[in-house]
């Protein structure tokens, strides 16, 4: 609204205002309203600043200049945007429950609440931050059953209506030492001749170890028993070889107690039975016992 104090022709006046985005209109003797001329995008120019300027038909002519700052209202037109599309994190499989995995972040470029995003995870054993985006441990994990975990991530801004996006965070379960070697069967029995020399292979006893290949899986073989020192055991191979020539007529059967661990950990394994029989050779000549 404006007004002039004179009356007369000194009271007549015209406003204008300069601006390509923006014009003024008369709806009444006094009164003018600000139109836009174009569309406004909020994100390129949040704000305008425009005059006003009146001038009388008066002589001299008199001037009245009013400065404005046009704000540009926030719509929620543009979505939450990640800063990856996928992210990669790792946790050992004997990750504490609440242990933090990774964080993720997203931003909107409107304002406001139209800006506020949340984070959301749908899944047994991750969770996720709703305002921080820190993805923790919910449930425990084990390698050996699901060494890999694909998650799907939503951020949700809270305008109305909400927009959204979608990140995957994939996540790889590391192997710990957390299985020991197991044989497969608790007893075995192997047989050798009598007359083998030393170094003759007997048999070989094999164990498992279900952690990850690597280190972890590595099984090392020893013998717990051998109270005739007759045999020895390959500690890699899990090869049984005798340790020195065998005499059936001396003893035909062998009781060893032979086990398989971790290399890092000696008492973290499992123990089996073997039974060696030694099979006769023709070594011996007939006698002849007199009456």
């Amino acid at each position: 609204s404006v007004t002039d104090p004179y009356g007369g022709g000194n009271g007549k006046f015209g406003c204008e205002l300069h601006s390509e985005e923006f014009e003024l209109k008369q709806t009444y003797e006094t009164e003018f309203k600000i139109v836009t001329r174009q569309s406004f995008d909020r994100e390129v120019q949040a704000e305008y600043d425009v005059s006003v300027v009146c001038t009388d038909r008066g002589s001299p002519q008199q001037m009245a200049r009013l400065p404005l700052v046009i704000s540009i209202q926030d719509e929620n037109d543009h979505s939450p945007v990640f800063s990856q599309t996928e992210y990669s994190a790792s946790v050992a499989e004997n990750g504490a429950i609440g242990q933090s995995v990774a964080t993720v972040a997203a931003a909107d470029a409107d304002a406001a609440a139209n800006a506020d995003v949340s984070y959301s995870l749908s899944h047994s054993h991750f969770s996720v931050a709703p305002k921080t985006g820190v993805i923790s441990v919910l449930a425990p994990l084990e390698r050996e059953r699901r060494p890999l975990w694909r998650l799907p991530l939503v951020a949700t801004d809270a305008g109305a209506p909400p927009r959204s996006a979608t990140a995957t965070v994939v996540v790889t379960v590391t192997d710990v030492d957390d299985n020991a070697p197991r044989f497969p069967q608790p007893r075995l029995t192997f047989t050798v001749r009598e007359n083998a020399g030393a170094g003759a292979v007997v048999g070989t006893v094999t164990a498992h170890d279900a952690d990850s290949a690597g280190a972890n899986s590595d099984v090392m073989y020893s013998l717990l028993s051998d109270d005739d020192a007759a045999f020895s055991l390959n500690q890699d191979s899990g090869v049984l070889t005798t340790a020195r020539r065998l005499d059936r007529e001396y003893k035909h059967t062998y009781t060893l107690t032979v086990m398989a661990s971790s290399p890092g950990n000696s008492n973290h394994g499992d123990e089996a039975t073997v039974t060696v029989l030694v099979t006769d050779d023709n070594d011996n000549a007939p006698e002849i016992l007199p009456h």
